[in-house]
């Protein structure tokens, strides 16, 4: 029996109660058993449609069209943190901007952080800040690949002791979650304003798939009144020494501001310059990195600290206070977070890996 029919037997009220807004008759494929409607929610949240198949009892294969793509989940989850996490401008010293995050402690980021990691870590995130299968991986046969990819960074190192852990989680683990969190944050200002930086990101390059692989962190260029700018980012992570962390992200701002990273940056120029839109294509040059570039230290941390305070470190470095940005992303719970985002990157490969 078609479930069309079984749904209209029920009266609207009923409808609106176990679908939301969404009519019952409208989701049900052709074919289907007849069941019982039991409560459910449906909406872009990858976590309902697999709640949703369950409840039907489906099989994943039966109904293809009613399966989200990786492509979906990717942007359902950028999507879901575009919607919780909010950057704002903040009070701020002559020497610097801070932009105050909030947001980040709603379990939803998490776990959307986590499936965006392993999309990272597959191909899907594009120079251009879209998302796109060019170069996604494809196939459950390569489901063990990616996990092995996923596991050796969410996976501690056998026989450590609890302070080794400890570092192993501050170095490695949680050092490249927090980079992939503000590459997020990036991606999503290609299409939702925020205070994070004063235009649209059109182009970036990929986190680093390895924690500890030498190079630049964050390097992106923005559209600002139609003139090219180049973002260069340091992100730390620590739960007690947020602070600490921000002088020492100034170590990489020192280094550039003296021509050590020129090299580098007109290699990242130049990779990014092909997805350009033309009226900024025209503008790359190797003074664009040296005359119109942006710093944007991000830390992740739980104990508060002023950012708000002048800082000698940042006020020394050659940009304008407009274009040395702060993210400051505190956490209620640092080490739950880290693992909260630990665990979604595990159930993702499964999930985006077909």
């Amino acid at each position: 029996m078609v479930l069309r029919r079984a749904a209209s037997k029920l009266p609207q009220s009923r409808l609106a109660q176990h679908a939301g807004t969404v009519p019952l008759a409208s989701i049900r494929p052709p074919g289907a058993l007849e069941l019982t409607p039991r409560p459910l929610c449906l909406g872009i949240v990858p976590r309902c449609f697999r709640a949703f198949r369950a409840w039907s009892n489906l099989p994943r294969d039966s109904s293809p069209y009613m399966t989200p793509s990786p492509k979906d989940l990717i942007e359902a989850s950028l999507a879901e943190i575009a919607s919780r996490v909010k950057l704002v401008e903040s009070r701020s010293p002559a020497s610097h901007t801070v932009i105050s995050a909030s947001g980040l402690d709603d379990s939803v980021v998490a776990d959307a952080l986590g499936r965006y990691a392993v999309a990272s870590l597959t191909g899907w995130v594009r120079r251009d800040a879209t998302i796109g299968d060019r170069l996604g991986v494809h196939g459950i046969d390569r489901r063990a690949e990616v996990r092995r990819l996923v596991d050796r960074i969410i996976d501690p190192p056998p026989d450590r002791t609890p302070e080794q852990l400890d570092n192993w989680r501050q170095t490695w683990r949680d050092a490249w979650i927090a980079e992939v969190l503000t590459h997020a944050l990036l991606v999503i200002r290609r299409t939702t304003s925020s205070d994070c930086l004063e235009g649209p990101v059109v182009a970036l390059l990929r986190p680093h798939p390895l924690p500890k692989r030498q190079g630049l962190d964050t390097v992106a260029l923005y559209d600002e009144s139609s003139s090219a700018v180049l973002v260069v980012g340091e992100t730390k992570a620590s739960c007690e020494r947020g602070s600490d962390e921000l002088t020492r992200a100034c170590d990489l701002f020192d280094a550039v501001d003296a021509g050590s990273f020129g090299p580098d940056l007109r290699d990242a120029i130049d990779s990014l310059a092909d997805v350009l839109p033309p009226e900024l294509a025209s503008q790359v040059s190797d003074s664009l990195w040296r005359d119109q570039r942006c710093y944007v230290p991000a830390v992740l941390h739980e104990t508060p600290f002023d950012a708000s305070l002048p800082r000698d470190r940042l006020a020394a470095l050659q940009p304008i206070a407009r274009r040395k940005r702060v993210l400051v992303l505190q956490l209620s719970d640092f080490n739950g977070f880290f693992d909260r985002v630990a665990a979604a990157m595990s159930e993702a490969v499964d999930e985006l890996v077909v």
